[in-house]
């Protein structure tokens, strides 16, 4: 037991230092190719740091084997996939409004200097694209859910080109300085220090992948026998830890952006994660699952979507994103915690 859930420890050290890797190349590659803010933000970071949460699914679908029902890695992909949107609208959303309070002195001012347009449009793309994702399950043949698929992955490929374009247009704000600099090039190879060029940002990028994909495939593997061990569904099991792990990049991300001025990253690299769990991931889930959305799951969609249209709301009516609006979002996270346990 103890074992079990020391090496989820381990797994969730290892699967942070990677993601942080990944990040770090990809915000070096932004500022190479001299792209927008909005753009390293909500998709450059985004889809990084979102890459963990995508791909522990689909290594769990593999393993389990594609439309498979009842297996414990089944339920375990569709947790994650559902439960990683959830933890960036409640907990992610409250960790950065934390963030701001913590920082007041140093900001003088609570609201998020971001780009209300744009901002709008990720909670309007993700609200769309999780509304699609939750209505597949009330059909069970698999061409219509396939069809949804389909649907989803082309509201992404719509979100990605609106935002690229719209970033392209706008002047990139950010010196070289502002980023770290790349975790590859502090190492030194027979007294010659790594160069901090291009290919040497790609290939931290795919080293850093091929680090996600072994400890997620370990993660999905210790998740199951840790479910076992507690006579826990690992449905809900992996609601809850499995995305606490794969988040902590945009968590710990936001945190430090938020901290140092950075509002539109932070808050961008949330929501753009957002549109990207709430399309891709799901499009995998509803192709390669059953897609048989329980009880515990739906309660799960409706606390995310309730959590988006708060935001939503926020920047129709107020034209602001305050601090505590954000925090208020660690309430729908406790909801759902209280709710699991009582019932």
């Amino acid at each position: 037991m103890f074992l079990v859930f020391g090496k989820i420890i381990l797994l969730l050290a290892a699967i942070l230092i990677v993601c942080l890797w990944f990040t770090n190349a990809v915000e070096n590659l932004g500022v190479r190719l001299k792209l927008g803010e909005q753009v390293v933000g909500s998709l450059l970071a985004a889809i990084g740091t979102a890459l963990p949460e995508t791909l522990l699914p689909i290594i769990a679908i593999m393993l389990a084997g594609v439309h498979s029902q009842g297996d414990p890695k089944t339920e375990i992909a569709i947790g994650s996939i559902i439960g990683a949107p959830f933890l960036l609208s409640t907990l992610a959303l409250f960790l950065l409004g934390l963030a701001v309070l913590v920082n007041y002195q140093k900001r003088k001012n609570l609201d998020l200097k971001v780009c209300h347009k744009h901002i709008t449009k990720d909670l309007s793309y993700f609200l769309l694209a999780l509304l699609v994702a939750v209505s597949a399950t009330f059909f069970q043949t698999q061409v219509i859910k396939t069809s949804f698929a389909v649907v989803l992955v082309a509201i992404y490929v719509i979100y990605f080109i609106t935002t690229l374009r719209e970033g392209s247009e706008a002047a990139h704000d950010e010196a070289e300085d502002d980023v770290d600099q790349l975790y590859i090039s502090s190492f030194s190879v027979a007294g010659f220090r790594l160069p901090s060029n291009l290919f040497w940002m790609i290939f931290q990028l795919f080293l850093s992948l091929a680090g996600i994909v072994v400890f997620a495939h370990e993660f999905i593997l210790e998740i199951e026998k840790a479910s076992m061990a507690l006579n826990v569904s690992p449905l809900i099991l992996s609601l809850i830890i499995a995305p606490i792990a794969t988040e902590l990049p945009e968590k710990v991300n936001s945190w430090f952006w938020a901290s140092s001025g950075k509002d539109g990253l932070a808050l961008g690299n949330i929501t753009g994660a957002m549109v990207f769990q709430s399309a891709i991931p799901c499009a995998v889930g509803v192709s390669l699952t059953p897609w048989n959305l329980d009880s515990h799951t739906i309660f799960c969609v409706i606390l995310t979507i309730l959590s988006a249209s708060i935001m939503l709301f926020s920047l129709k009516v107020f034209k602001k994103v305050h601090a505590a609006t954000l925090t208020f979002m660690g309430f729908l996270y406790l909801l759902y915690l209280v709710a699991i346990i009582l019932f």
